[in-house]
């Protein structure tokens, strides 16, 4: 199985922001600020209230409620340029540069302008299929993205790379309902 491909930088950052979505330790640290902070302005209001003084809370909500809901509501637009900087190297050198990657049953050749690897197929962790790409997650710490636009016939790919898997005892994983657009959706996340 060859493909021919360019890595564009939504590729890279999608599967950044996904990353982070699933990893426990940044879910459970993104979540407690959520949880912290509506407690601290619950224990205000109330002893506000108890002090008597009802147009100081009502003052302290309409102040304080709105910079809450709007700092929550950006803090996915901070992840997605904190990550694109923290990745500023790797996607000056992989961005736009034809990649080709082949696959068989015993190598993973992967070519581009930076430079060519010869891998063993036993170097593969897991493949994680989404719904614009597909991620090979290799023992040495990286990742091989493939865009799910360069290829012409993605069921026989996933196809392949189920057999692949299951040939040398690794994952393949499907999370075709994620969404860059749901990052920090942490109520609905399954952790």
């Amino acid at each position: 199985m060859t493909f021919i491909f360019v890595i564009e930088e939504s590729n890279i950052i999608i599967q950044k922001l996904y990353e982070v979505t699933k990893s426990e330790a940044k879910n459970k640290k993104a979540k407690k600020p959520s949880k912290t902070l509506p407690t601290i302005i619950a224990v205000i209001c109330l002893i506000l209230y108890w002090i008597g003084d009802i147009l100081l809370v009502f003052t302290f909500l309409c102040f304080v409620l709105p910079i809450y809901f709007i700092s929550k509501a950006n803090m996915a637009k901070v992840l997605k340029t904190r990550t694109a900087s923290d990745y500023a190297s790797f996607l000056k050198k992989n961005i736009g540069n034809q990649t080709t990657l082949t696959i068989d049953k015993k190598f993973i050749n992967f070519k581009n302008s930076v430079g060519e690897r010869k891998l063993g197929i036993n170097e593969l962790k897991k493949i994680i299929e989404l719904e614009t790409i597909f991620i090979i997650y290799l023992g040495i710490g990286h990742e091989i993205l493939i865009p799910k636009a360069a290829i012409e016939n993605v069921e026989l790919c996933r196809k392949e790379f189920e057999e692949i898997a299951a040939a040398n005892n690794f994952s393949y994983e499907k999370d075709l309902e994620w969404k860059q657009e749901n990052v920090f959706n942490f109520t609905s996340s399954p952790h």
